[in-house]
């Protein structure tokens, strides 16, 4: 049976978020669909609020609901560990946003140098 936690009040009204099924998940990496419209169907069988609504939320109010999603998907993420995946999706993370900083020093970098260069016409 399917785990549920209602939160009270959050946004000024009742959140239930859901547990998840593996399908439901492994259905992100097989769709030709881009991110945002398979988070836009993942989202509705997570949460009872929508994406707009989620963006809505004040940061307390947000990590409430992750918290309230965490434990009734404790079991799924126990796998996800146990199975290295969390580990895994940690270091592509790292890798990623230390290849985005290089990126974005080298293009400031190139942006510093073009506009410092004083050859060509002036006013």
């Amino acid at each position: 049976m399917q785990k549920t936690n209602t939160l009270p009040d959050i946004g000024g009204r009742p959140v239930t978020v859901y547990e998840v099924r593996p399908r439901d998940v492994l259905e992100l990496f097989h769709s030709r669909e881009n991110l945002k419209t398979q988070a836009q169907r993942l989202l509705p069988r997570c949460v009872s609020l929508s994406a707009d609504e989620l963006l809505d939320l004040y940061p307390s109010e947000s990590a409430e609901v992750w918290k309230a999603f965490q434990e009734v998907n404790s079991a799924f993420f126990d796998l996800l560990r146990a199975a290295g995946v969390v580990e895994q999706v940690r270091e592509m993370m790292v890798m990623t946003m230390t290849d985005l900083r290089a990126r974005y020093a080298e293009q400031y970098r190139q942006a510093i140098t073009a506009l410092s260069t004083t050859d060509g016409p002036s006013s």
